[in-house]
């Protein structure tokens, strides 16, 4: 599993499931903006703040985001987020 440093695993467990689902899209059929990543990560960050308020710490936040870019480059799209 990977560790995005959250208190729990439930919340790993979330922050997984988030980039499996985003990922899922990046790979799909139709290309994908970055606003529109941009948008589900943030959507779905505040879904998992509800239970786990620290997903919108620098650490989570962090390793959400390398992985989305990690799929976006692996899909032949350019980074969605700057560091």
């Amino acid at each position: 599993m990977n560790d995005y440093e959250m208190f729990l695993k439930s919340g790993n467990n979330a922050c997984q499931s988030l980039v499996n689902r985003i990922t899922k899209k990046i790979n799909g059929t139709k290309r994908v903006t970055a606003d529109e990543i941009r948008t589900l990560v943030n959507e779905g960050m505040k879904k998992i703040a509800v239970k786990h308020g620290e997903v919108f710490d620098t650490e989570p936040r962090y390793h959400i985001q390398a992985r989305i870019d990690k799929a976006m480059r692996c899909a032949g799209y350019q980074e969605v987020f700057s560091y």
